[in-house]
């Protein structure tokens, strides 16, 4: 089995953890080979599987600087016949990042460990099962425990209790394990040239999170530290920790037990997401997009899923991220895009091209003091209209007769202020002039349920209801 080079610029606990990830990655890497080669067999022929097999277990008295060349002529072997079976499920395997996490469960005096990624695999040929993150409820030990708590899941029908001895968050590009975050820090590889993976140092103590809040955002946007190697070179480490990319690569990592519940929350009704910018929105978003397409397909249907976004930016980034977390056929729209193309089809008579800034002519119509005359017949219509309402809502309501009388006694006050008055009136904290106060509480909060359902925004935002009548006349 191949051996790590000896890292000066780890301790022996940091190298003892960033070995075994490697060797861990090594054999997953080796398993999902053999998972392809074993699915292929049909159409590979006996020679070729044996020199596969013969590949793979010649790994064990190969040099380290042999085993790059080596699993690479296992692949051209394997993809060689890959042409022939598009459909194949061990390629279609995510070879290039198989797994972002690995835990370490204890149960009974038992150890087992548990890769977790974006799709399943349970091969015998991998060391550990890799897990679907939105598919196997087990994971939710990763989202909702730090390491060396103890659990109690209700996994299924059965109760799950034990110990996280062990949890980490990697990153892995191109099948190179490029980072380990864990609870003594976070370890990172800063060779700089693409076929030399072994400048291990430890960039930083704090394990990256996720944060959620105004003004929050990832723990590694802090000033970056400066590694000084032997030669005297100064290196910046701000692309340390967890790099905030533009694929949103390895952050389902970072979801933390908050944001696992939002994501995970049950498929009726709406949610939500609230925050300030950079505090995870986004990220809850897509991975909530992902969880619902993975458990109900039959439901949330491509072309059913319509993400809609107001900045092209951000829709073009989502159309990047979306594909990385098993989302496929979901396409990120703009609010204005979708609004046109809704517009064109319900009304195909108005003109497709329209000018965004308000003609000269149309201005001049706006302006015209005729329309001071539609204004002044709207308000009175409305003014009507809402003594009718009062007819209406309140007629089996003890006092109706008093609530007209002081709304009829208020006809020269403009239609806003004789709505606030009235409300206070009922309330007790405005007077009517020959008209006594009113002494139904029922009627007071029966007044004020009408008022609401006709117009919410009457106490708060009153100028609403102006521009609102002033569109109308429009």
């Amino acid at each position: 089995m191949e051996k790590m080079k000896k890292n000066k610029n780890l301790s022996p606990e940091q190298a003892k953890v960033l070995e075994e990830e490697q060797q861990l990655l090594l054999l997953v890497k080796q398993g999902l080979l053999m998972l392809a080669a074993e699915d292929k067999e049909r159409n590979i022929s006996n020679l070729h599987l044996d020199n596969i097999i013969e590949l793979r277990d010649s790994l064990t008295d190969t040099l380290p600087e042999d085993v790059p060349a080596v699993m690479a002529q296992m692949e051209r072997m394997v993809l060689l016949h890959s042409q022939q079976d598009s459909h194949n499920a061990a390629l279609g395997f995510n070879q290039d990042v198989p797994y972002f996490a690995h835990i370490r469960l204890r149960e009974n005096k038992r150890e087992r460990d548990l890769l977790i990624g974006n799709q399943n695999c349970f091969s015998t040929h991998l060391p550990c099962p890799i897990v679907d993150w939105k598919n196997a409820p087990i994971s939710q030990i990763f989202y909702r425990y730090h390491e060396g708590d103890e659990y109690v899941e209700d996994i299924g029908e059965s109760e799950l209790e034990g110990e996280l001895i062990t949890r980490r968050m990697l990153l892995i590009e191109n099948g190179i394990l490029m980072r380990i975050n864990w609870p003594g820090g976070v370890l990172e590889d800063l060779s700089t040239e693409p076929t030399k993976h072994n400048k291990w140092h430890l960039v930083s103590h704090k394990t990256p999170q996720l944060e959620t809040g105004q003004d929050k955002t990832l723990d590694e946007l802090q000033p970056p530290d400066k590694y000084t190697s032997s030669n005297g070179k100064t290196t910046d480490l701000n692309f340390s920790g967890y790099r905030v990319d533009k694929h949103l690569r390895q952050i389902t990592a970072l979801v933390d037990p908050e944001q696992f519940e939002v994501i995970t929350h049950s498929e009726y009704g709406i949610v939500l997401i609230q925050g300030g910018a950079g505090s995870g929105k986004t990220t809850v978003a897509l991975h909530r997009l992902a969880y619902l397409m993975s458990k109900k397909p039959q439901y949330f249907k491509p072309k059913t899923v319509l993400p809609i976004v107001f900045g092209p930016a951000l829709a073009n980034y989502m159309s990047r991220v979306l594909p990385a977390l098993g989302v496929h056929g979901a396409r990120p729209r703009t609010y204005h895009k979708w609004l046109s193309g809704l517009r064109i089809r319900m009304l195909p008579e108005l003109p497709v091209q329209y000018a965004e800034n308000t003609p000269m002519d149309v201005i001049e119509l706006k302006r015209h003091p005729l329309w001071l005359k539609y204004y002044r017949e709207e308000i009175q219509n409305r003014t009507t209209k809402f003594r009718e309402l009062f007819e209406d809502k309140l007629a089996k309501v003890e006092g109706l007769e008093i609530l007209l009388k002081a709304w009829d006694a208020m006809s020269d006050t403009a239609l806003i202020p004789r709505l606030q008055n009235l409300a206070g009136w009922s309330k007790g904290e405005e007077t009517i002039q020959g008209v006594p106060q009113l002494s139904s509480a029922r009627m007071e909060k029966q007044l004020q349920n009408a008022l609401e359902q006709e117009f919410p925004e009457l106490m708060e935002s009153p100028h609403l209801l102006t521009t609102q009548i002033w569109n109308d006349c429009l």
